[in-house]
């Protein structure tokens, strides 16, 4: 496209003239236009449809689709047709975000962004943008995948993209339910369902539905997530697109199978089988065997949940996908456990665990790279800073002795260049503020990474314990097993509290909220460490209030753990023969809310008030007894850090010599 020519003189005829010309020009250039040309533009429609074809292909022949994008890209540069050629790079991010290959998509989509600039095409900039945000959020770079998505976003609104924008807005809910804020999900699903309902967009209200049922089945919402799946599989089975009809019936079979409602799930997985093996869809048949493997296997029926998950086991070896091979073996060392072969488990665990270690390793290495090359680009964008402060210091100080006679010029100027030079030294201290940063987020994932190493070999001690101890050892060898035993699970212990604090302190804790029993928790707490009460010959009594409603909605697992810190630390802190009491009391009750009062309280020597204040920081100890006692001192921080992200905190009241209750308050849903 030729510039505009802007005249300033007022000669009239020069401008005729020119004008003139062009018309004369454009003229003989439209009555000569050759066949070529014309053919071309048919040449660019058959290749816009193509890749049209090509986005329904994706699923069932990625790789066929790959090598004809590559051929459309080959063609549309003879023909130098830019927005083909860019369209080609786009269709090749997809399909390798598709196979899992996220770090060569984000090459292509770059490569598109690059191309879709050089040639302006803006049209294009929302679906390039659309697809940088898709592999960031399966690299799981959060952050950056909602910057692209929100850039998307704005492209669609400017250029009134409706269906784009219901798209966007589909992905930026799945953004935050990746990331556990699953309420601020649900609402971005529900938005983009109503306008696609309204704006009649068939398949991005079949997408806002499905996005809802995952997340309301997420949420413990089944009955709802029920109902949006079922409308979902209604429109498939009116399409009929048998791909997708396996989708639904899988999503149904995980709602029904969280439900407990169990012959339902094992229609709708086995329809949903059925279809998959009709496709030959590998990578989602392997999901589908693998969790009704799982169904089978809580419902008791071994044998049948051994067929699925070797089933299973070996497409995920033909299609290659490692993270389904640990799962099918760990699913197989939970079956073996239950048919009371300990041996065939521990032996799973163990290449269950190799592998994901060999994962975690692999992605550790990745970013540890990526970490490198940041570092080495930040420390050249420094070092041309340094040399642009350099020139820019001569400049300067040849202008001041130029403008020496003129003393408010040279003020002026001087005040100029502190304040740029104050501008430019605080954007260096932002830049290396974030290259600490980024060193301590990798101190953090080394230190997660080493844990795991440990914790291997380690666990697979512990099995080898256990199964010595089946072989009916002699006295002396069981008194010497037990010991190596104890001491390998206080290590397991402590690796694990590492691991849990290191977590919180990344944000990688999320606390659920599905339906549990507060007094099972109570229960199964009292149970977990009937041992070393025994052995200490402490007297252990609970008190739950039998008005507290029967079902709750929260995380029982990190209840469990708050409840199982503060229990074991009153044992380790409480004299042999000393009490133990546990109290759990209804405070306050609306129509959908419980605030529950719980306390532990032991006889143990207690805490100075100058001590109290301290127990709770990270690897503190409230004396040197104390430390001298098994433990890291992480249990109570830890306490301290789950209350806090459940919206309480923890509360103290110490006597030295008498003992010590710790107790909190926790308002949570009554569930229905």
């Amino acid at each position: 496209m030729q510039p505009l020519l802007k005249c300033k003189t007022n000669k009239q005829p020069i401008l005729f003239f020119f004008l003139g010309v062009c018309l004369v020009v454009i003229g003989f250039e439209a009555c000569n236009t050759p066949k070529l040309e014309k053919k071309n533009h048919k040449v660019f429609a058959q290749i816009d449809t193509t890749y049209t074809l090509l986005e329904q292909a994706s699923f069932n022949a990625p790789d066929s689709v790959v090598t004809v994008a590559r051929q459309l890209i080959a063609q549309s540069d003879q023909l130098d047709y830019a927005e083909g050629k860019a369209r080609g790079y786009l269709q090749i991010a997809s399909i390798k975000s598709l196979q899992g290959q996220y770090d060569s998509s984000l090459l292509f989509a770059r490569k598109a962004q690059e191309f879709i600039a050089e040639n302006t095409l803006p049209r294009l900039n929302a679906e390039i943008a659309n697809e940088i945000g898709v592999s960031h959020d399966y690299k799981g770079n959060y952050k950056a995948a909602l910057e692209n998505y929100k850039a998307a976003l704005q492209y669609v609104e400017d250029a009134k993209d409706t269906s784009g924008y219901v798209r966007v807005k589909n992905n930026i809910g799945l953004i935050y339910q990746n990331m556990g804020e699953k309420q601020t999900a649900k609402r971005y699903f529900e938005e983009a369902y109503q306008l696609s309902k309204k704006k009649n967009f068939q398949a991005e209200e079949i997408m806002a539905l499905s996005n809802l049922g995952a997340v309301e089945n997420e949420l413990g919402l089944h009955n709802t997530a029920l109902i949006h799946f079922r409308q979902v599989l209604y429109y498939d089975s009116l399409s009929g697109n048998e791909t997708y009809i396996s989708y639904s019936y899988n999503n149904l079979a995980e709602v029904f199978m969280n439900m407990k409602a169990y012959d339902s799930a094992a229609y709708y997985f086995q329809q949903s089988i059925v279809l998959k093996r009709k496709l030959d869809a590998k990578g989602v048949l392997v999901n589908s065997l693998k969790n009704y493997g799982k169904m089978l296997l809580e419902q008791g029926l071994y044998s049948e949940a051994d067929s699925l998950i070797n089933e299973a086991f070996a497409i995920a070896q033909v299609i290659g996908v490692k993270e389904y091979e640990q799962e099918c073996y760990q699913i197989k060392a939970d079956l073996a456990t239950k048919l009371g072969n300990y041996k065939s488990a521990f032996e799973f665990t163990n290449i269950a665990h190799a592998i994901k270690d060999s994962l975690e390793g692999a992605k550790y290495k990745t970013e540890l790279i990526t970490s490198e090359k940041d570092y080495e680009l930040a420390l050249k964008n420094i070092s041309i800073e340094k040399e642009k402060r350099a020139k820019e210091k001569v400049q300067s100080q040849r202008w001041i002795l130029l403008l020496a006679s003129a003393f408010l010029i040279c003020f002026a100027s001087l005040l100029t260049y502190l304040y740029r030079k104050q501008i430019k030294l605080n954007k260096l201290l932002q830049l290396q503020k974030q290259q600490i940063e980024e060193g301590l987020q990798l101190r953090n994932k080394f230190l997660s990474f080493l844990t795991h190493e440990i914790r291997n070999p380690l666990s697979g001690i512990i099995g080898m314990n256990k199964m010595l101890l089946d072989e009916n050892p002699s006295a002396v060898q069981k008194e010497f097993l037990q010991y190596q035993l104890n001491s390998s699970k206080h290590l397991l212990d402590l690796l694990n509290d590492v691991l849990d604090y290191q977590k919180i302190g990344t944000g990688k804790v999320e606390i659920k909220q599905i339906r549990f029993s507060m007094k099972d928790i109570v229960t199964q707490v009292q149970e977990l460490y009937q041992a070393p009460i025994k052995e200490k010959n402490i007297q252990y009594h609970s008190q739950y209030d039998s008005i507290i409603p029967e079902f709750l909605i929260g995380d029982p697992v990190r209840l469990s753990q708050i409840f199982g810190n503060l229990v074991n630390n009153a044992i380790k802190f409480t004299p042999v023969g000393g009490s133990i009491f546990v109290t759990v009391t209804l405070m306050d009750r609306s129509a959908t809310e419980a605030t529950l009062l719980a306390s532990v309280r032991d006889t143990g020597m207690g805490i100075a008030p100058s001590e109290q204040t301290k127990i709770f920081e990270l690897f503190v100890q409230s004396s040197k007894n104390q430390a001298q006692q098994l433990g890291t001192g992480l249990g109570l921080s830890i306490v301290k850090d789950l209350l806090a992200l459940m919206h309480s905190y923890i509360e103290l009241q110490s006597e030295v010599g008498r003992g010590s209750t710790f107790s909190f308050k926790i308002t949570l849903p009554i569930a229905s």
